[in-house]
C-alpha cells in the first residue's frame, strides 16, 4: 500500500489484471513512480480459460525475464498439453498432436504472480477500492472510498466493463459505437476431475454448440474449466442454458455449484483507445482475438506498449502520448484483430451443414498452420509466417531494455 500521505504519482494504473500489471511493472522498470489500483485484493479468482500461448511466453520472457521452465516449476503454468481436439457438435473433426504446447494458468495464480512482480519492482498499490471516476482535465483518479490520486498519466486496465472507457465515451472522447454489437458473453464453470469418470488431458473445442462462438474444455491439474462463449447478439437461448446443453453433449453428469458469466470484447476493439494522457489497455480497449477470444496476450502486449508510449513522451521522443500509443497499436496489435474479425465471417456465417463441411476441410488441410496461428507463429493474413512484429519489436526498433 502507498504511504497515506502520498497522493501524487507519475502514472496511475487502474486494474491489476495482466494488462495493468504489465504496464505498471514496465513503467516502474523505466524509472517512473507508479500506483496500481484494483477494487479487489490479491489473490482474487477470475473465471477465464487461462490459455497461455507461445507469443505470451515470449512476452513474459522479454518483459519479466521469466522463462517457460521457471513458470512451469513454480506452478504458474498449471497444465501443459501437447495435443488438442476439435469437434462440430459431437462429431470429432480432428484430434492431433502439436509441437508447441498449449499451457493453461489459473487466473487467480497468474494475476497474483504478475501483481507481485510489479510490487517487487517498486509499484505502490491501492487495493480493495475501485475507481468511481477520473477528472481528465485535472488528471486525477477518484476512488469509491473517497481517495483522490493525481498522476501525469492514467492507464485504464479495468476490463470489459471499464468505468474509465465508459466515462471517456460519455464525454465523446473515444468512439465506442460498435461496442455492444460485437460484445460476447462467456459462461464458465469448474469441474473437479474426481467428479466425472473421464480423464481429459488436452483442450477440447466444440463448434456448432452456439452461434458465432464455441464451447471449450480446458484442463488444469485438479479440475477442468468448461465454458461456452459467443456473440451476445447472435444467441437468444441464454448462455446458462447453452452451457447446460453443452454439459449434456459432453456427457458430464455434474451440476456445477457456481456458473459465472462475463462479457468479452469480440471484434469491438477501439481504433483509438486513448485521449490526452489517458490510455486504455486490454479488454478496456477491446484487444481480444475475434475468433479464439484470446485476450491475455493482447492485454499484456497493449500494456507493454502503453508503458513505452508514456516513457517516450516523458523522454521527449514524442509529443502526444495518445497518438504514439495509437500508432503502436495500429502497427503491432490491430492488424491481427482486424483480420480475425474478417476471417470469422467464413467460419461462423451461414447454416450449420456447410460450416461443418468447411471446418472439416479446414482442419484436414490446415491443422498445423492453425495451431501456429494461435501461438503467433503465423498471422491471419494468408496464414503467412510472421516476422517478429508481435513478439519482440518495440517502438522505433528500440532495443529491449537491460
Amino acid at each position: 500500500m502507498p504511504a497515506r500521505d502520498r497522493t501524487a504519482y507519475d502514472v496511475v494504473v487502474v486494474g491489476g489484471g495482466p494488462g495493468g500489471s504489465t504496464a505498471a511493472y514496465q513503467l516502474q522498470q523505466f524509472g517512473h513512480d507508479v500506483l496500481l489500483i484494483d477494487r479487489e485484493t490479491f489473490p482474487r479468482d477470475k473465471l477465464c480459460g487461462g490459455l497461455i500461448t507461445y507469443k505470451t511466453l515470449r512476452l513474459l520472457d522479454r518483459v519479466f525475464d521469466e522463462s517457460e521452465s521457471h513458470l512451469v516449476d513454480e506452478g504458474i503454468l498449471n497444465f501443459g498439453a501437447d495435443e488438442y481436439a476439435a469437434y462440430f457438435n459431437d462429431d470429432l473433426v480432428l484430434r492431433d498432436s502439436i509441437d508447441v504446447p498449449f499451457y493453461f494458468a489459473k487466473r487467480f495464480e497468474y494475476d497474483e504472480f504478475l501483481h507481485d512482480r510489479a510490487v517487487e519492482a517498486g509499484v505502490d498499490t491501492h487495493l480493495g477500492d475501485g475507481v468511481s471516476r477520473i477528472d481528465i482535465e485535472g488528471s486525477t483518479v477518484e476512488t469509491t472510498d473517497g481517495e483522490t490520486f493525481t498522476a501525469d498519466y492514467i492507464v485504464g486496465a479495468d476490463g470489459a466493463s471499464s468505468r474509465i472507457r465508459s466515462q471517456l465515451a460519455d464525454e465523446g472522447l473515444v468512439d465506442t459505437s460498435g461496442w455492444r454489437k460485437n460484445l460476447a458473453i462467456a459462461a464458465e464453470a469448474y469441474v473437479p476431475r474426481d467428479a466425472i469418470d473421464v480423464d481429459i488431458d488436452y483442450p477440447m473445442l466444440h463448434f456448432g454448440v452456439l452461434d458465432w462462438g464455441y464451447g471449450w474444455v480446458f484442463p488444469n491439474t485438479d479440475r477442468l474449466l468448461v465454458g461456452v462463449g459467443g456473440l451476445n447478439a447472435k444467441n437468444d437461448r441464454g448462455f446458462r442454458r447453452i452451457l447446460d446443453d453443452y454439459f449434456d453433449l459432453l456427457g458430464f453428469d455434474y451440476d456445477p455449484d457456481t456458473v459465472k458469466g462475463h462479457p468479452i470484447p469480440f471484434g469491438n476493439y477501439l481504433d483509438r483507445p486513448a485521449h490526452g494522457n489517458v490510455l486504455l489497455v486490454g479488454d478496456a480497449a477491446g484487444t481480444v482475438d475475434a475468433i479464439t477470444g484470446e485476450g491475455i496476450f493482447y492485454a499484456q502486449r497493449s500494456g507493454e506498449l502503453a508503458a513505452w508510449a508514456i516513457d517516450r513522451a516523458e523522454s521527449g521522443t514524442t509529443a502526444a502520448v495518445a497518438d504514439d500509443y495509437t500508432d503502436m497499436l495500429h502497427e503491432y496489435v490491430h492488424p491481427e484483430l482486424h483480420h480475425s474479425k474478417q476471417a470469422r465471417l467464413f467460419i461462423w456465417g451461414g447454416p450449420q451443414f456447410p460450416r461443418r463441411l468447411a471446418m472439416k476441410a479446414w482442419f484436414a488441410l490446415l491443422s498445423d498452420p492453425s495451431v501456429e496461428l494461435v501461438h503467433g507463429i503465423r498471422i491471419y493474413d494468408l496464414l503467412r509466417r510472421r516476422g517478429d512484429v508481435m513478439h519482440e519489436t518495440l517502438p522505433g526498433g528500440t532495443p529491449r531494455p537491460t
